[in-house]
């Protein structure tokens, strides 16, 4: 390795993590400026990106984090969504960071991302259903804009006012609706069971007789039939042709 290339690695070995050894014949004092520039830059970027995270930590067990994952983290990205994305799959394969913070942090976090990358994401809104002759025994498919989640903690009700909530195994659909929104709907979860077994190939019917752990009656077949005939108002659930599939 040459000297210049041993030097760079040196000193982008100290911006990720200034308590290590200066490079050799630096100034301390640009090197300290410069290493802080990076601090700043993407703490700024993951503050924005996970607004409720930074809420409920401690100031100092949060940044404390971010320099963590600065100086343990391969960054593959320059760009904002994959930085915040590298940092989630950071919480995931790091549980040894987490000590001094929240149980739920790491789906706390995921959801926030979700959210994100919904909200930023440049596919394209699939068009609305027509009204279907017997939605029940029509094939629909998940829309690209809607993930069905499942959490431990209720991640939807973490916030300032409710910073240590018990766990609570949640299940949601995140979607974004045709105003462009991001927004979730509370699911059980023998219906998130239930919307992630309707595929192209399987229909509503089909789906919900699979997951049922007793027969279908008049009553579950009319609740359910409300929830099928929401979830397509709001895109949740598209005609297969729009993916593709037909």
């Amino acid at each position: 390795m040459s000297d210049l290339a041993q030097q760079q690695r040196q000193f982008l070995a100290y911006m990720r993590n200034p308590s290590g050894p200066l490079p050799e014949g630096a100034n301390p004092r640009a090197m300290n400026i410069y290493a802080d520039l990076v601090y700043r830059n993407i703490a700024g970027f993951l503050n924005q990106a996970f607004p409720v995270c930074t809420q409920v930590c401690e100031e100092h067990a949060w940044e404390a984090l971010i320099r963590t994952f600065i100086a343990q983290n391969p960054s593959q990205t320059p760009y904002f969504l994959g930085i915040a994305e590298e940092f989630v799959q950071f919480l995931l394969s790091h549980p040894a960071s987490l000590a001094e913070l929240p149980a739920y942090i790491t789906e706390l976090a995921h959801y926030e991302w979700v959210e994100l990358a919904l909200d930023i994401t440049d596919i394209p809104q699939p068009p609305g259903a027509t009204q279907a002759a017997n939605p029940w025994h029509t094939h629909w498919q998940l829309s690209p804009l809607a993930w069905c989640l499942a959490y431990q903690y209720p991640v939807h009700l973490i916030g300032p006012n409710n910073p240590n909530p018990a766990p609570n195994p949640s299940a949601f659909v995140v979607y974004r609706n045709r105003a462009q929104e991001v927004k979730f709907i509370a699911l059980t979860p023998a219906c998130a069971l239930w919307l992630q077994t309707i595929t192209p190939q399987t229909t509503p019917h089909q789906a919900l007789n699979q997951t049922l752990n007793s027969p279908l009656t008049p009553e579950i077949e009319a609740q359910t039939r409300a929830l099928l005939t929401n979830w397509i108002e709001l895109g949740i659930l598209v005609p297969v042709e729009v993916c593709g599939y037909i």
